[in-house]
């Protein structure tokens, strides 16, 4: 069973004439791998599909492999990319940081 006692609604905060943002956020824990392509692929997908602005944060889980050195890097070549590091894991603790 899932408790919704917690949840709040979902709506878009638009402020005076601006368009709405997107947030994307990607918790991420030793994914040097995979998080390249995935990234790449999420960005285009956006870039092509979603009519309005966005942002993707990628939120490193105190990884110990070269998670980060990729995130920083896919943040210099991609618009709109932000990276966040964290010391301590959690994927709960990586949303409410972002």
């Amino acid at each position: 069973m899932i408790d919704t006692t917690e949840a709040r609604p979902v709506r878009w905060i638009q402020s005076a004439g601006r368009a709405p943002v997107l947030d994307v956020v990607i918790p991420v824990y030793n994914e040097e791998t995979d998080l390249e392509p995935c990234v790449r692929r999420l960005h285009a997908h956006l870039c092509e599909h979603v009519p309005y602005s966005f942002r993707i944060t990628i939120a490193d889980n105190a990884s110990v492999d070269g998670t980060l050195d990729v995130a920083r890097s896919l943040a210099i070549d991609l618009a709109g990319l932000e990276v966040l590091h964290l010391e301590a894991k959690g994927r709960g603790r990586a949303l409410r940081a972002a």
